[in-house]
C-alpha cells in the first residue's frame, strides 16, 4: 500500500507539472538537476528545473511511511531533474510557515507529507494561486490549486488482520490477532476497524490497545 501510495505521489507530480504550475524561478536544490531531454521544467519558457517544497510531517530516517513516501518523491526527483528542498516539520503550525516561503520564493509545486496541515495548507494556498499544493492524505476539497492524495488502508489492514489470525492459529495458538496503534486519528482508526473485520472475517477475535503516542517503543513492545 505505501509503494502505492509512493507511484501515484509521482504521478501526480507529473500530471501537476502537465498543468502547468506558475512561479519564478530560483537556485534552490537538494539534487542535481537532470538534462534538459526529458527533464521536468520550471515555468514555462524559463529551461529551469521544476522546483518542488517538500514538507515532512514529522522525520525522515526511521523506515515509516514518511520514508515510503520520499523514496517516491526522489525517485521522480531523479528521474526528471526536478529539484527538491525538503524540511521537515515538528511542530503542526510550521507547515503554513514553512509552505508560505516556498510560495513567496516562487516554488510552483509544494508537497505536504501529512493530513493533520490540511486547513493551514488550505489558508496559504487561497493566498497563493499560482503555487500547487498537495497534501497526502489531505482533506481539503473544491480547490483548484490543491490536489489531496488518499489511500485507502483499511483494505489493507482487513488482509492483515485476517492473516494475523489464521497464522496464530496456524502455529499453535487461538484464532485471535492483538492490534497496537500508536496514537488515534483518523487514518490508523481506519486501519484499525480494517484490521478488526478481517479478522472477524475468518471467525477471530480481535484485541485493540492504543499505547497514545508514537515515540514510546518500550511501551509498545510491553503491551504486545
Amino acid at each position: 500500500m505505501k509503494k502505492l501510495i509512493a507511484i501515484l505521489l509521482a504521478l501526480t507530480l507529473c500530471l501537476t507539472l502537465l498543468a502547468g504550475c506558475g512561479g519564478e524561478p530560483a537556485p534552490s536544490s537538494s539534487t542535481e538537476p537532470g538534462s534538459s531531454d526529458g527533464s521536468s521544467s520550471g515555468p514555462a519558457g524559463s529551461g529551469e528545473p521544476l522546483r518542488v517544497g517538500v514538507l515532512v510531517d514529522g522525520k525522515l530516517g526511521d523506515n515509516a511511511a514518511n520514508d515510503d513516501t520520499y523514496s517516491g518523491v526522489q525517485q521522480f526527483a531523479d528521474e526528471t531533474g526536478a529539484e527538491l528542498t525538503t524540511i521537515e516539520v515538528s511542530e503542526i503550525q510550521d507547515h503554513e510557515i514553512n509552505a508560505r516561503n516556498f510560495a513567496e520564493e516562487g516554488y510552483p509545486l509544494v508537497l505536504v507529507c501529512g493530513a493533520q496541515p490540511s486547513e493551514l495548507i488550505a489558508q496559504v494556498a487561497e493566498e497563493y494561486p499560482e503555487t500547487h499544493f498537495i497534501i497526502l492524505e489531505g482533506t481539503v476539497e473544491d480547490m483548484p490549486n490543491v490536489t489531496c492524495l488518499r489511500s485507502r488502508p483499511n483494505e489493507a489492514a482487513f488482509l492483515t488482520g485476517a492473516f494475523n489470525a489464521l497464522m496464530n492459529k496456524e502455529l499453535g495458538g487461538d484464532l485471535k490477532a492483538e492490534f497496537v496503534g500508536g496514537m488515534r486519528n483518523p487514518n490508523l482508526e481506519r486501519s484499525q476497524y480494517g484490521f478488526s473485520a478481517g479478522c472477524e472475517y475468518v471467525g477471530g477475535e480481535c484485541n485493540v490497545v492504543y499505547v497514545g503516542n508514537f515515540t514510546d517503543v518500550a511501551k509498545a513492545k510491553e503491551i504486545t
